[in-house]
């Protein structure tokens, strides 16, 4: 994004098209779209638009931006309520709660897919979740103390990694399999990360 917008109207117009990126690419991908498309999706000037966007990158870029803070929060928001002897709960309804987020907003599966080709995106996805393993590792060296602080933060390292192709899994199947995928998920994170 070329700068933050200051004014409410130049907020709202960043806001719809926003928007009106993630619907097409729920829709089409990131590469049924283009700047044309998106501007009149949006109800923009193709000028207008490109005050706020040099290019379709650019908009990729924002969109996963926002995606690794929503995230950010919904772990934030789950681990933070971890408390010992319920480490398994909170994962449960920590993964839960990502897995329901992946199947409401199709965008972001279309979104994760560009990211793997493009090495910027890669490296942003990859800072992300460093930021997350961080996040994770205060919440559980308190509840795990027996575990090496360095294993600990490449196992969450890891773990953290995983979260989309695990929420891609789940989202793939029945929800009638969503409940015993996450447990066994989770029973196999408290397994890696409570081992010595």
């Amino acid at each position: 994004m070329r700068r933050s917008p200051e004014q409410e109207r130049s907020r709202k117009s960043l806001k719809e098209i926003r928007d009106a990126a993630r619907k097409l690419i729920g829709l089409h991908g990131t590469d049924g779209f283009s700047m044309t498309l998106l501007a009149k999706q949006a109800k923009l000037s193709k000028p207008a638009l490109y005050r706020y966007f040099p290019n379709k990158k650019a908009i990729l870029v924002e969109l996963a931006r926002e995606i690794f803070e929503e995230n950010r929060q919904l772990i934030v928001e789950q681990l933070g309520l971890t408390l010992p002897g319920n480490e398994k709960a909170a994962l449960i309804a920590t993964f839960t709660a990502y897995c329901e987020v992946h199947v409401g907003q199709p965008y972001r599966r279309h979104l994760r897919a560009a990211m793997a080709a493009d090495p910027e995106l890669v490296s942003l996805d990859l800072a992300d979740s460093e930021r997350n393993a961080q996040i994770a590792v205060g919440v559980f060296e308190r509840l795990f103390p027996q575990a090496p602080a360095s294993k600990l933060h490449h196992r969450l390292l890891i773990l953290m990694n995983q979260m989309e192709p695990f929420a891609k899994l789940v989202a793939s199947r029945p929800r009638t399999e969503w409940n015993e995928l996450i447990e066994t998920y989770v029973e196999m994170c408290l397994a890696s990360l409570q081992s010595p």
